[in-house]
């Protein structure tokens, strides 16, 4: 809104009467001036404090929110580490209780370190049981017949060991899928993972593999590690075939069971 003083200075430049315009002295041009700067200032002021009070509030709205409490957005509760190893750390000793016969026939013969002279990994391509700290067999010799059951449980310093080891055989095995070893006579070798109840499961296998296609002279061993222990379980027989493979897979995962789930002492949690 003009200033009455404003309108006083223009009507003095009005002759009474008249309508010539008299020129406003420097004075009175330097004293209008002064007024206008001053409203314009004053508006520019109060413009600039609703500018800064917004561009500070803006940032703070959109980090709370509405009803929001700062404090809230601080995590109070912290996720325990996953272990990584037993509480008292990795069993170096199979026990004596372990049941590495359950599931198997009546007349099975158990003793440890029967590894020393036969260290072979049944099915896994020449590769042989090494590294581990403690080991329990148990065999079964079919009377009459080629059917062949054994269970070799290995302890290992720790589960990386363990599985470091095992890495080592399925890699020998799938670098190694047939083999000749004679002039009509080829070994198959093969490497599955199964679900066995553990941190890992897998199935190796070995046939024989005539010159006309006959496939024969199954070797099957089951594998399950659980922390730095691992169980194989392997059987051979004269059959062979993919029908052979399913029937025997299920027998011994059946036979298995109980054995592989006492396993769960060599855990990172373990049970009991």
């Amino acid at each position: 809104m003009p200033d009455l003083s404003d309108l006083d200075d223009f009507l003095d430049d009005f002759q009474q009467g008249g309508s010539t315009v008299h020129r406003m002295s420097p004075a009175q041009v330097r004293r209008r001036g002064d007024r206008i700067r001053r409203r314009r200032t004053a508006g520019i002021a109060a413009g600039g404090v609703l500018v800064a009070a917004l561009a500070v509030g803006a940032p703070i709205a959109a980090l709370t929110g509405p009803g929001d409490d700062r404090g809230s957005m601080v995590a109070t509760d912290v996720p325990s580490a996953t272990p990584t190893a037993p509480p008292d750390g990795w069993a170096q000793a199979i026990p004596a209780e372990f049941p590495i016969t359950d599931g198997m026939p009546t007349s099975t013969t158990v003793g440890a370190d029967a590894l020393e002279g036969d260290p072979g990994v049944p099915a896994g391509c020449r590769t042989t049981f090494e590294g581990y700290v403690d080991d329990l067999s148990a065999t079964y010799q079919g009377v009459g017949s080629e059917d062949r059951q054994v269970r070799d449980l290995v302890l290992f310093p720790d589960a990386t060991s363990a599985q470091a080891w095992l890495d080592g055989v399925r890699a020998a095995v799938a670098s190694c899928p047939e083999e000749a070893v004679g002039s009509d006579t080829t070994l198959v070798h093969a490497v599955d993972p199964v679900d066995l109840g553990g941190d890992e499961g897998w199935r190796l296998t070995q046939q024989v593999r005539q010159a006309d296609g006959l496939v024969s002279d199954l070797t099957l061993t089951l594998v399950t590690r659980v922390g730095n222990a691992v169980l194989t379980d392997y059987s051979s027989g004269s059959a062979g075939g993919e029908q052979a493979v399913d029937l025997e897979t299920t027998r011994l995962v059946e036979a298995s069971t109980p054995v592989r789930e006492a396993l769960c002492a060599f855990a990172v949690e373990p049970c009991g």
